[in-house]
């Protein structure tokens, strides 16, 4: 991935600067969207399990992997551990979770979300909730 829009991190990984976010992209638009945002240089691409839409960029990305034109090698994909999941034993479950939805082997970089946590319960909340809260987004 070399060049000159990456920061070398302390393990001498690159990682790029510019990142695809990919919250509040829909379904339907997300195989066009990671092929123009590969066709036009993104390589990092930054994902969340609560964006809902990781199996969507699974598919893309694999779609884009059989074009034969990008390795998942070349690609820096981050996710995001949600609040509801910090325990330590759904830590590497969602991490699996997240890697299989993105239908990659592994992740560049899996971060927690936000720095505070919710108890498990909660999530079910949120998503009752959810068209009020993203629409306040």
């Amino acid at each position: 991935m070399s060049s000159s829009n990456c920061l070398l991190m302390n393990n001498n990984l690159e990682i790029p600067q510019m990142a695809l976010g990919t919250f509040k992209t829909t379904s339907e638009k997300m195989i066009d969207v990671i092929e123009t945002a590969i066709s036009v240089g993104y390589r990092h691409i930054d994902c969340a399990w609560i964006y809902k839409n990781e199996k969507d960029i699974g598919k893309a990305l694999s779609n884009e992997f059989k074009k034969g034109k990008i390795k998942r090698s070349d690609l820096f994909l981050t996710s995001k551990l949600w609040c509801s999941f910090h325990k330590f034993e759904r830590v590497h479950q969602q991490c699996l979770i997240t890697i299989n939805d993105l239908q990659c082997q592994y992740l560049d970089l899996f971060l927690i979300h936000w720095p505070f946590a919710f108890v498990d319960e909660v999530i079910l909340i949120y998503y009752y909730f959810q068209s009020f809260f993203f629409y306040l987004l």
